[in-house]
């Protein structure tokens, strides 16, 4: 949704319990970062892979951003799905910098596809970690990141927001 919101006016936000006013004012007031996502439609619902940001991760030794999951029928009422998590789960990736998903069907291959942003844990310097991860699922909820990288040039801190585009030529 969106909204103006002029000098003198006031916002007035409201929604059945778990309905996301919280989270909407926390990110207004700049309390809660929002970040990056994408939409896929699958089987008459939409799925949003979003990036989650949870600094207060840190001290339990979790991953600060992880991949997370929301539902909806209309693309106006969003359902989280508490039990999906997509995290690094091998030391070779930072916990704190995974993100950016980008979620597409490859129709050749019948399967999912999701495009993320990591950084590897490795000796090269910490402007030269940033890789571009690709994970494959047949369901939407379980998902199997490939060993490689998808892109990893050794020379970029992290990439932002991955894409993917097809093209045909005739």
């Amino acid at each position: 949704f969106s909204f103006e919101l002029h000098k003198g006016e006031v916002l007035g936000i409201s929604g059945l319990v778990g309905a996301g006013r919280t989270e909407v004012l926390e990110c207004i007031m700049g309390m809660r970062p929002l970040h990056t996502g994408s939409i896929i439609k699958h089987g008459g619902e939409y799925f949003i892979f979003y990036t989650g940001h949870n600094p207060h991760f840190l001290a339990q030794g979790k991953g600060v951003q992880t991949i997370l999951l929301a539902k909806s029928d209309d693309l106006l009422h969003w359902k989280k799905s508490p039990k999906f998590v997509l995290s690094p789960k091998s030391n070779e990736y930072e916990i704190n910098d995974f993100r950016d998903p980008f979620v597409y069907y490859r129709e050749e291959k019948k399967r999912f596809e999701m495009f993320l942003t990591a950084r590897n844990k490795n000796e090269l310097p910490q402007s030269s970690r940033g890789v571009l991860l690709r994970a494959l699922s047949t369901d939407l909820f379980h998902w199997e990141i490939e060993k490689e990288p998808f892109y990893a040039p050794d020379a970029f801190f992290a990439h932002e927001c991955p894409d993917r585009k097809s093209t045909r030529l005739n």
